[in-house]
């Protein structure tokens, strides 16, 4: 019923990362109905025959040097190396100001852990270059990040002094609350908080627990007390209860009428 050339785009649509079917097919009939989007993406993907991919991290530019704006950066470090998996992780990191070291673009990588023979040869770019002094594997801390992860540092062992993987925890502005026990566990064992009581590793515990009087969450109350000096005590006291609870069942800010902080 319609035209082959629209199931053609249509089809071709569907190769490009997160395009069903049905998605390319409303995109290709957009496409036949509008003679000037036609026009201006003609003129665009002819531009793209420009485009070349970086020589050392691989990153798509259009400079007419066979390196992006990143390697060539003189004042960026060569020594430490973030290898992602995306361009658009590269985008992500660069975005935050924080990263001055240089990056080496692996690709979209298999769930099933192999890497594809052009990753190789990436990787084994990186090996030639020499000994770094740092390399961060960047990848999504998912399961599938993770076996990767470990898969890698395996593959470039030898070629630097340190190995590291970005920081887990949790977010700014979240709920301990209602954090999940994976990403619990990983701030616990990354972050300690200087002069706090034990009590405050046993949070993941706490967050079940609410103060009768006021109903906060017991989590919230322990991060507040520190916040305020209110530090809690253990004393002939059980893990089964919050320990910063009061013998009436009151949390420590409650308890504390001379305190401006509720």
């Amino acid at each position: 019923m319609l035209p082959e050339n629209v199931k053609q785009i249509a089809a071709h649509l569907t190769q490009l990362p997160g395009i069903g079917p049905r998605q390319a097919l409303r995109i290709a009939l957009q496409l036949a109905e509008s003679p000037a989007l036609q026009k201006s993406f003609r003129t665009e993907l002819e531009k793209l025959e420009k485009v070349k991919l970086c020589e050392n991290c691989y990153l798509p530019h259009a400079n007419s040097s066979t390196l992006c704006l990143i390697c060539a950066d003189s004042k960026r470090s060569d020594k430490i190396i973030a290898v992602v998996e995306k361009v658009t992780d590269l985008l992500s990191l660069e975005q935050s100001n924080s990263f001055q070291g240089k990056y080496l673009v692996l690709g979209a990588l298999k769930r099933d852990g192999s890497l594809s023979l052009e990753q190789k040869q990436r990787l084994e770019k990186l090996k030639e270059t020499g000994e770094k002094d740092e390399i961060i594997i960047a990848l999504s801390p998912t399961r599938y990040g993770d076996l990767h992860a470990n898969m890698l540092q395996s593959e470039l062992k030898g070629s630097a002094k340190k190995f590291t993987r970005l920081g887990r925890g949790i977010p700014t502005g979240a709920e301990i609350e209602f954090a999940d026990q994976e990403t619990l566990n990983a701030a616990l064992k990354k972050y300690k908080i200087k002069n706090a009581p034990k009590g405050i590793f046993f949070i993941f515990v706490y967050s079940l627990f609410t103060c009768p009087p006021c109903k906060r969450s017991v989590a919230g109350v322990v991060l507040s007390s520190f916040s305020h000096n209110h530090y809690p005590t253990t004393t002939n006291q059980s893990l089964l209860f919050p320990p910063q609870c009061m013998a009436g069942g009151e949390c420590s800010l409650c308890a504390d009428e001379s305190c401006s902080c509720i």
